[in-house]
């Protein structure tokens, strides 16, 4: 509730009541500016370190992976602005920001997002009253990069890898590669969702890089997909050897107390495979084993439907991203088929394909008797040598 003269003032947060308040005391402060008489206010002033923790703490809605990003950001903002407070830095500061951070070699991506936290940061601050504009606008933007191609392993040396990689492991690989898994949904694997007899698998529990466990996969829904012959294999064998940790867990570290296995340490596994396995640059990440395997089954020649139903996508479009590779093999595959098809569809001339058959047949008749006339030669030849084998 801000009190003024007249009927209250009401507000849904005091933050609202808070900006309004400001404000006002900032029109207030003008008229006594512009008489020329001094404005002085307890007003409480953030820091930059102090606030921007603040913000990136009170975002709510988005996931943990997500929250310790912003948090990283917010907090690298704050150790570069430590002595400012949120209504001193201006546009130009922000600029020699963004440039201290491309001299530092820090990539687009990371630039970009650094810029949109403090935007983020100053559209809070502008919302309480503590400063006046955001002070990004107007700031060059830097580009957008290309997305980093995808290493799509071949058969021959996906099985380099599974060679390479210990034992307990190489169940973890295959659910990634023939069933398209994602890391996360990989290490919160489960045994009582797993059925072997009719090789399929539900895709539930996830482990978050931070740590966090959840019951629902990214897209927020538990989805059966089935197994390959060979995966179902390899976890009836690695079901015999590793029963399960204290949480049913599937996959565990050996020897380490029954730890579940983190996403991070699952990718530096996996690369430490692929080194081993003596596989050329650029290396496969674990998410490119998901990728490999919407492009097996598009050059298998499953449709897109079935691609986008064992990728558990929501979209369609979103199956696409994952087979451009294989897109583009199977245009050019039908490239070549239309080149050749006018040939292969012209029409014979009757006359002219009897002479090339009777001429054929002709050919095959003295090629068989000089074949026969040579089998008659060399049999002759071998009676004689008997014969003088036998006066000998």
């Amino acid at each position: 509730m801000a009190q003024k003269k007249g009927p209250s003032k009401t507000f849904d947060s005091f933050a609202e009541a808070d900006a309004w308040m400001r404000r006002e005391q900032d029109k207030i402060d003008g008229h006594y500016t512009e008489a020329g008489v001094p404005v002085k206010r307890n007003r409480h002033r953030w820091s930059v370190p102090d606030y921007a923790m603040r913000w990136a703490k009170s975002v709510t809605g988005i996931e943990g992976t997500t929250r310790t990003r912003l948090l990283s950001q917010a907090r690298q903002i704050g150790k570069y602005w430590k002595h400012l407070m949120v209504d001193e830095y201006d546009r130009v500061a922000v600029t020699e920001y963004m440039a201290f951070l491309e001299e530092r070699g820090l990539s687009p991506a990371t630039r970009r997002m650094r810029l949109e936290v403090i935007s983020h940061i100053s559209v809070q601050a502008v919302q309480d009253g503590l400063r006046g504009d955001d002070p990004t606008i107007g700031v060059n933007r830097p580009p957008h990069t290309t997305l980093r191609s995808h290493r799509i392993l071949s058969d021959e040396e996906f099985e380099r890898v599974l060679r390479a990689a210990p034992v307990w492991l190489r169940p973890a690989l295959l659910l990634a590669r023939d069933s398209g898994l994602r890391v996360s949904e990989v290490c919160g694997v489960r045994w009582h969702r797993i059925d072997l007899k009719r090789k399929t698998i539900e895709v539930g529990d996830v482990i978050l890089q931070t740590g966090e466990e959840r019951t629902y996969p990214k897209g927020k829904k538990v989805l059966t997909v089935p197994l390959t012959t060979r995966t179902v294999a390899a976890l009836d064998k690695h079901s015999e050897e590793y029963p399960g940790g204290p949480m049913d867990h599937v996959f565990i570290e050996p020897g380490r107390n029954l730890l579940r296995v983190m996403p991070q340490r699952m990718a530096r596994l996996l690369r430490k495979a692929v080194v081993k396995a003596g596989i050329a640059k650029p290396w496969p990440v674990f998410h490119d084993l998901r990728h490999a395997c919407a492009y097996a089954l598009r050059q298998a020649g499953a449709p897109l439907d079935v691609v986008q139903a064992i990728l558990r996508h929501a979209s369609i479009v979103t199956s696409k991203i994952y087979i451009p590779d294989a897109e583009l093999a199977e245009a050019r595959l039908w490239l070549d088929r239309s080149q050749e098809s006018p040939v292969e569809s012209a029409p014979l001339d009757p006359l002219a394909e009897l002479e090339r058959l009777q001429e054929r047949i002709r050919e095959l008749e003295r090629e068989l008797r000089v074949s026969r006339g040579a089998s008659d030669a060399a049999r002759e030849a071998s009676i004689q040598a008997d014969d003088h084998r036998d006066a000998a």
